[in-house]
């Protein structure tokens, strides 16, 4: 998408084969606004897999997932695997269970730019690095504010509790 979402609730399982896999988008652009949804279930694929979008560089706001996000490789999140360019994460809640190789986080796997306002309980687990309750990898340039964490993040190197590494600003 590289429209507009709004309101809607996904209660369902989502299995995806190759990359870009989400619970309402496996690949939201630069001018998508996902905003007001609620999503449970069971969301997985190979990489780029999230609760609410595989990723995104829109716009993700007062969304929630409860349930569990599973990638066979690189960026998992409770709401978006990758959170790439100017993408914001908003006032959004995330509760299960997220795994995968690497690039693991309870809100993104990956995030270039702002997470503010998030709540994270969920059990975090990264089969090798970059692992953290908010975000596996913060890259440079990138915030992490006024956000919760609760849970558990397990992995192998570079784990913790809020970001597993981060260039940014927390």
């Amino acid at each position: 998408t590289d429209g507009v979402i709004t309101g809607c609730e996904v209660s369902c399982t989502v299995n995806g084969k190759e990359t870009h896999t989400g619970g309402v988008a496996g690949n939201a652009g630069p001018a998508s606004e996902i905003s007001d949804c609620v999503i449970s279930g069971t969301v997985s694929g190979r990489s780029y897999v999230g609760g609410v979008a595989g990723q995104t560089e829109g716009d993700i706001t007062e969304c929630s997932f409860d349930g569990t996000v599973t990638s066979n490789d690189f960026y998992a999140g409770g709401i978006a695997g990758y959170a790439a360019g100017q993408s914001v994460v908003s006032h959004s809640t995330v509760s299960g269970t997220v795994s995968g190789r690497s690039y693991v986080g309870g809100v993104a796997g990956k995030m270039d730019k702002t997470i503010t306002g998030c709540s994270s309980d969920c059990t975090v687990t990264g089969h090798d690095f970059y692992v953290g309750g908010m975000a596996g990898y913060a890259d440079t340039g990138s915030e992490i504010s006024n956000s919760f964490i609760s849970g558990t993040a397990t992995g192998r190197s570079y784990v913790g509790g809020l970001a597993g590494y981060t260039n940014g600003v927390i």
